[in-house]
């Protein structure tokens, strides 16, 4: 279900490319954003962003020009899988930048000034994120394999994700907030300590065991605990947002929320650091399939909620204090959604394998994608603006240059030969 549209100032001469606003996004499934040139086969601009390359996505003055890169905010991300997001360079294959990130190689995501020239590095914030999967964010070095820092983060080990001003450098830790997460797979977040084998720590948290995730002065010693805010989540694989406890098995919170199911996804300076996650403002969703929503509890196990909403259903989708909540939903504004192959914008994250986020949007789902402030979580949702255009309906736009095969408008495109899905 293919529909062209007219975008306005949009050049998108692929098949599957979404333009929003003097947006240049001539190739297969871009998708650009304000003033971006996204020309390559499934580029993705955002914001005066440049994404020539196959699978690009740039967000805000950046330069995506590589395979499936992705950048935000004045980001440059040229290589294969890129992400930047905003004045980022992440020019190699799965790179994601962010703010003033430089993430220049294989697999790289950087954040906010940040530097991640190695494989699978995401750097955030001024992060240093130069090895193979590494994720920076805001001044944070991450310089090891599948490294994340997040915010003045160090996370130079194999997996390590850092979040302000935190140190996570052993194999998949994920920091986040003047965090330390030194060990196997720790994630700490916000001053955080989680040293241990998968641990992830969130705001002066302390989640030293095996798949801890910490957010907001949590402790989460156990197994695969995730709290967030102030949270006290030991069980299994539990993840509290916000001053909640969720110790459950999988259970994950959302603002002073008890969430203990099993795929919940929560937003709004949330944390959810499970597999891949990847926090972004001061929220984190990181596990496998999640995206939450701005204050919003979302517990179902694929919900999708969206600003102060709850939206657990199959296949909602909302828009501002809409619902939005499963398999395959998107979060936006000052969301999180951290999964596989997570994006953030802004304050946002959209973590999950293709996603594509805009202008403080999270669009974490398999190939989804966010535009201002907008969700489109659902199979092949669009949503613009704050409204929600998901229909694959042909709009002609008199002013518009070249029509994009997509399925949204209001000055903006979100694509529908999308798969958004889990």
């Amino acid at each position: 279900m293919i529909a062209v549209k007219w975008i306005d100032r949009v050049d998108a001469l692929a098949p599957a490319t979404e333009g929003l606003s003097n947006t240049s996004a001539p190739v297969h499934a871009t998708e650009g954003l304000s003033h971006t040139s996204a020309p390559a086969h499934a580029t993705e601009g955002l914001s005066n962003t440049s994404a020539p390359v196959h699978a690009l996505e740039g967000l805000g003055h950046t330069s995506a020009p590589a395979h499936a890169t992705e950048g935000l905010g004045d980001a440059s991300a040229p290589a294969h899988a890129t992400e930047g997001l905003g004045h980022a360079s992440a020019p190699a294959h799965a790179t994601e930048g962010l703010s003033h990130a430089s993430a220049p190689v294989h697999a790289i995501e950087g954040l906010g000034h940040a530097s991640a020239p190695a494989h699978a590095t995401e750097g955030l914030g001024h992060a240093s994120a130069p090895i193979h999967a590494i994720e920076g964010l805001g001044h944070a070095s991450a310089p090891v394999h599948a490294i994340e820092g997040l915010g003045h983060a160090s996370a130079p080990a194999h997996a390590t994700e850092g979040l302000g001003h935190a140190s996570a450098p052993v194999h998949a830790i994920e920091g986040l907030g003047h965090a330390s997460a030194p060990a196997h797979a720790t994630e700490g977040l916000g001053h955080a300590s989680a040293p241990a084998h998968a641990t992830e720590g969130l705001g002066h948290a302390s989640a030293p065991v095996h798949a801890i995730e910490g957010l907001g002065h949590a402790s989460a010693p156990d197994h695969a605990i995730e709290g967030l805010g102030h949270a006290s989540a030991p069980a299994h694989a539990t993840e509290g947002l916000g001053h909640a406890s969720a110790p459950a098995h999988a259970t994950e919170g959302l603002g002073h929320a008890s969430a203990p199911v099993h795929a919940i996804e929560a937003l709004g300076h949330a944390s959810a650091p499970a597999h891949a996650t990847e926090g972004l403002g001061h929220a984190s969703a990181p596990v496998h399939a999640i995206e939450g929503l701005s204050h919003a509890s979302a517990p179902a196990h694929a919900t999708e909620g969206l600003s102060d909403a709850s939206a657990p259903a199959h296949t909602s989708e909302g828009l501002g204090h809409a619902s939005a909540p499963v398999h395959a939903i998107e979060a936006l504004s000052h969301a999180s959604a951290p999964a596989h192959a997570t994006e953030g914008l802004g304050h946002a994250s959209a973590p999950v394998h293709a996603i594509e986020g805009l202008s403080h949007a999270s669009a974490p789902a398999h190939a989804t994608e966010g535009l201002s402030d907008a969700s489109a979580p659902a199979h092949t949702s669009e949503g613009l603006g704050d409204p929600s255009a998901p229909a694959p309906v042909s709009e002609g736009r008199p002013d518009a240059p070249a029509p994009v095969f997509t399925g949204g408008q209001l000055e903006a495109s979100a694509p529908v030969s999308v798969f958004a899905g889990g």
